[in-house]
């Protein structure tokens, strides 16, 4: 860039400050540097000022947008609009209690999501006759309205997110109607009021995957995986536990058993499911997730034959691995008809992951391949 070079270029001429050394720059050298070095400052203040008119002209655009939005929403108070759409909230389930209203834009409501648009196109039925009232069941209209003026404005308000609250309403609205950028808007007022670290990533992580943030479960996971605790794992729900397994950034090198293993190796997944497992006896049920994102064709021909030997002595106590012994198994027979260069080449790896020396993986296979065959 401009400003690279006009960074280089300064640098050069501080150095060359001896010009009465016989390998110093002429005079006309010196003016032509100068020349050039001028050049770049003033290309770099252009592509400064076009940046800044930019950003400018992007800020008058949003301004503007959100003016528009806001119009629309205004326009349908009026009792003649015709594309007004109105949704009730009933505060109480006993009868005589007053529900609230909130009139809007059909128009500007339906772009939302497709599902809020369906929402009010078909109301509480299946006619498609845009009713003019829809009943919103389960939610207060704060909610409503925060969710509104997020749309509008582009960011949630900062009372809108509660460090407390342990229902989450705002979150399950904008999860039941695929409102993503509520719910991005929503951590992002969570990481204001609460960090995202150690201690705080498996709390974002359990509600960033059950409200479909996908980002934020990614940026949770990688915390946690960087410097992965076997109490932290052990804790998080089989879901959640998913999401740290399957990042390419987890650091393999946790010892959950009180040896010394060397770090990067693909068999450390399997350890900490085990240890999930034996935390969680009642998740049975998620070990498949979890076995999921174990990635088989990292391991070693040695690591293989081991794992099955050490989940088969697991079997002893319980019947959860299973599925994961016979995994290892199918594995080891996949590998023996493919060379090593080829498994490898295709493997999808983790930024730590170390792999065997592929020379004596082959010298391996082809012997165990023989041995097959006799």
């Amino acid at each position: 860039s401009n400003a690279t070079q006009l960074s280089k270029l300064t640098k050069e001429k501080r150095s060359r400050a001896e010009p009465f050394q016989s390998d110093a720059m002429t005079a006309a050298a010196w003016r032509q540097e100068a020349q050039r070095l001028g050049q770049l400052q003033r290309e770099t203040a252009k592509e400064r000022d076009a940046a800044q008119e930019k950003n400018a002209q992007m800020g008058a655009e949003l301004e503007r947008l959100r003016k528009m939005l806001a119009g629309m929403h205004d326009s349908a108070q009026a009792p003649d609009f015709l594309d007004a759409v109105t949704f009730i909230f009933q505060t109480s389930e006993e009868e005589g209690n007053a529900a609230d209203k909130i009139t809007t834009s059909r128009a500007l409501v339906s772009q939302w999501s497709p599902e809020f648009g369906a929402l009010v196109k078909h109301g509480n039925g299946l006619g498609g006759n845009c009713p003019r009232e829809v009943t919103l069941h389960g939610y207060d209209a704060g909610v409503f309205r925060a969710v509104s003026d997020c749309m509008i404005s582009g960011c949630l308000s900062a009372d809108a997110v509660k460090a407390d609250d342990p229902e989450r309403k705002l979150l399950k609205f904008a999860d039941q109607y695929c409102l993503s950028h509520v719910i991005w808007s929503y951590f992002e007022n969570m990481k204001k009021l609460t960090p995202l670290d150690d201690d705080t990533a498996p709390r974002f992580l359990e509600l960033a995957v059950r409200f479909h943030a996908n980002s934020v479960a990614q940026e949770a996971a990688r915390c946690i995986g960087d410097c992965l605790d076997y109490d932290v794992f052990s804790s998080l729900s089989a879901a959640a536990a998913a999401v740290v397994l399957a990042s390419d950034e987890l650091l393999l090198d946790f010892d959950l058993f009180g040896d010394a293993v060397d770090q990067g190796q693909e068999p450390h997944v399997l350890h900490a499911i085990q240890q999930w497992a034996v935390a969680n006896p009642a998740g049975v049920g998620g070990l498949d997730l979890l076995l999921g994102e174990t990635r088989l064709d990292l391991f070693s021909f040695s690591q293989l034959t081991a794992m099955t030997e050490e989940l088969s002595l697991a079997m002893q106590q319980t019947v959860h691995f299973c599925l994961a012994r016979q995994s290892l198994g199918d594995e080891l027979k996949r590998r023996l008809g493919k060379p090593v260069a080829e498994v490898q080449a295709n493997a999808r790896k983790r930024s730590n992951t170390v792999l065997a020396d592929p020379a004596d993986e082959e010298r391996q296979r082809k012997m165990r391949l023989a041995v097959e065959l006799c």
